[in-house]
């Protein structure tokens, strides 16, 4: 599972500057959770089943799932809405599509990219310490 952050450093080599890694590394975790069938619904709250499309969700790394800002979990942190539908962008995207094709700030992707590690440690029920080196 550390492979899948190397493969993300290599696949940026001659696409984009060493500054954007942690654009890759969103990218692949997000693909291994979805691969894996890891990856939450992100558009109806786990808990009441509200329509989430369009609003930020909270989640916690101690449970499955998203939900709305009413049925927080303990340890619940926010993904905005913009986060979300990046999400559901780069699920249909290849890579260098994706990368070509970067618009928003570095935030939003460290943003997704904890979601989307945090996703993969809690089902692999292990710290991966690639993810935290490049913290």
């Amino acid at each position: 599972e550390d492979n899948v952050f190397r493969l993300a450093v290599a696949a940026l080599r001659g696409m984009q500057q060493p500054q954007h890694v942690h654009i890759a590394v969103t990218y692949f975790s997000l693909w291994m959770s979805r691969l894996m069938g890891w990856w939450p619904e992100l558009a109806h709250c786990a808990v009441c089943g509200l329509d989430l499309r369009g609003q930020d969700v909270w989640w916690s790394p101690v449970a499955d799932g998203v939900t709305c800002a009413d049925d927080r979990r303990p340890q619940s942190r926010s993904l905005s809405a913009a986060a979300v539908a990046e999400s559901h962008r780069i699920a249909r995207a290849s890579l260098e599509q994706f990368m070509s094709e970067v618009e928003h700030g570095r935030d939003l992707y460290l943003d997704l990219g904890v979601f989307a590690v945090a996703v993969l440690e809690r089902h692999l029920e292990r710290r991966l310490r690639s993810a935290a080196a490049l913290g």
